[in-house]
């Protein structure tokens, strides 16, 4: 499985939900309700069903959650975000934020820093599913490249 950022379709997102298994812990947000970095928080806060309410809907203490998931049993997450290409349309510069965040800090994290920083915890697959239109995502697949 792996931790990585993956782009894909609107149809490659269902086959995603068709293949879960008890296994894998499944979260999903949708970018077209997702408008400010609050509505962000607040978003993945409900979808990783967060112990405690964050002290302010800033990504700051939404990532200190993100990076302790002790509550989900499943080593295996997928986060699903949902017409990617909407989320934040007229704040790029968090959208970027969001992003920088889980290639530098939330991956690699679960990818087996965690194991020097927590007892008792296991370095966990985490796959992020960014879907989104064809043609953008092919935009920005070449940019990638």
């Amino acid at each position: 499985m792996g931790n990585k950022i993956i782009y894909i379709t609107k149809y490659e997102a269902q086959e995603v939900k068709m293949n879960l298994n008890k296994n894998i812990f499944f979260a999903e947000i949708f970018g077209e309700k997702i408008e400010t970095e609050g509505k962000y928080a607040q978003a993945m806060a409900n979808a990783f069903a967060f112990p405690h309410a964050l002290p302010e809907m800033k990504i700051g203490w939404y990532n200190d959650y993100i990076c302790d998931l002790t509550w989900i049993e499943q080593e295996d997450i997928i986060l699903l975000i949902h017409d990617y290409d909407l989320m934040l349309a007229d704040d790029l510069k968090i959208k970027k934020d969001i992003i920088a965040d889980f290639e530098e800090i939330i991956l690699p994290w679960w990818g087996g820093e965690v194991v020097r920083h927590m007892v008792d915890v296991k370095p966990r697959n985490f796959l992020i599913y960014l879907e989104g239109t064809p043609d953008k995502l092919k935009q920005r697949m070449e940019r990638k490249a």
